[in-house]
């Protein structure tokens, strides 16, 4: 495996999808084999316990023109300290900018990595569509999440046989369950059958259409809440329409948990629903949200969006529906409302398959694949 240098703005301390994807692959390549460059730590901020070298540096200087230089300047520095054979791009743009012309100074490759919104959003300029081409015409290898994102790449001009699916592994199996301590939603949930939802309280994540898809499931099943757990600026807007459907008494708003809290509500639940739509371009690259329900054993509900189709298996691991499709959501929740050893039996398949297919060791092992 040639060493390789990762070069970075989404990496720990970020909370997300992205920084999440690469700190786990990471932790299982050889220590030798990875250098990486990433944003400084926010004062106080204990750094990532690992084996591998992590250079904090301040990438991105906004009162320069441009503001990319002082990471031209790291990139280039660290290539040549650790003798680096090539530069994983963690981020297209500006990143990948850059390191196309310290890859010709330096004659070393590069290699793209790619998720979703950074090979779909550009694609609102034709500037930034113009560099995202070029980038990756220039990448001699593209790392992807999905099948969704692969095909956009190949929109742009990749070859198929240049990308290679390295897909996000559930990790939460590893974590003991510990029950959230807020009493009240402790007695708001007892005796209760629980649709869950954990995710950013955003749009394009489509608590909304949930919400209104519940009014028709709530009639024949008074015993059933939908719990969400997250935080984000759409919660007063869900707080109203919750209560304009009068379902306030049958949507809980969990707001932040631990991780340990997370996998309680994970057992807790009786099946998991989200249910995204593309927001012009802002779109799920993966979804990595099913897979972790499938590891506790519970059937989930998702709409064909983005690279979900990926995370879900349609009929076997949960239910694809079309996006922004409410009577469809209403049908596909009282389906498993009413039907528990349908859903117990899809529960237990998407564990099986999340284990199996996307275990943190095969996907480290396409990520060396990749870098070899």
């Amino acid at each position: 495996m040639k060493k390789s240098l990762l070069v970075i703005l989404d990496f720990y301390p970020s909370v997300g999808g992205v920084a999440n994807y690469w700190e786990n692959l990471l932790a299982q390549m050889p220590p030798e084999s990875v250098v990486v460059i990433a944003p400084t730590l926010p004062r106080g901020t204990p750094e990532l316990k690992c084996r591998y070298p992590i250079y904090r540096r301040a990438l991105l200087r906004w009162w320069l023109v441009p503001a990319w230089l002082p990471l031209f300047w790291h990139i280039f520095a660290i290539a040549k300290k650790e003798r680096v054979e090539q530069i994983i791009v963690g981020n297209i743009l500006p990143i990948g900018t850059v390191v196309m012309s310290i890859a010709r100074l330096l004659k070393i490759p590069y290699i793209l990595s790619t998720h979703a919104m950074d090979v779909t959003l550009p694609l609102r300029w034709k500037r930034k569509e113009r560099l995202c081409r070029q980038i990756i015409a220039g990448a001699k290898k593209i790392i992807t999440v999905s099948s969704y994102t692969k095909n956009k790449l190949i929109e742009l001009g990749a070859t198929a046989e240049k990308i290679t699916l390295v897909q996000p592994s559930p990790t939460i199996h590893d974590i003991k369950p510990v029950a959230p301590r807020d009493e009240e939603i402790l007695t708001r949930i007892e005796g209760k059958r629980i649709i869950l939802t954990v995710g950013r309280l955003t749009g394009r994540k489509g608590h909304a259409d949930v919400i209104r898809a519940l009014k028709n499931v709530i009639h024949d099943h008074q015993d059933v809440v939908y719990a969400i757990v997250g935080t984000g600026g759409e919660r007063t807007e869900l707080e109203n329409l919750a209560r304009q459907f009068h379902l306030s008494e049958h949507v809980i708003f969990v707001g932040s948990q631990t991780r340990t809290e997370i996998a309680w509500w994970y057992d807790r639940c009786t099946f998991f629903i989200m249910t995204p739509f593309d927001d012009n371009g802002d779109v799920e690259g993966f979804g990595i949200i099913y897979l972790e329900a499938g590891e506790h054993g519970k059937a989930v509900i998702a709409t064909r969006s983005g690279g979900v189709p990926d995370a879900v298996s349609d009929g076997k691991t949960g239910i694809l529906i079309e996006p922004r499709d409410i009577a469809g959501i209403a049908d596909a929740m009282n389906m498993l409302l009413d039907n528990p050893t349908k859903a117990k039996r899809m529960g237990e398949q998407g564990r099986t398959r999340a284990q199996e297919e996307f275990s943190i060791q095969k996907q480290a092992q396409n990520l060396k694949d990749a870098l070899s």
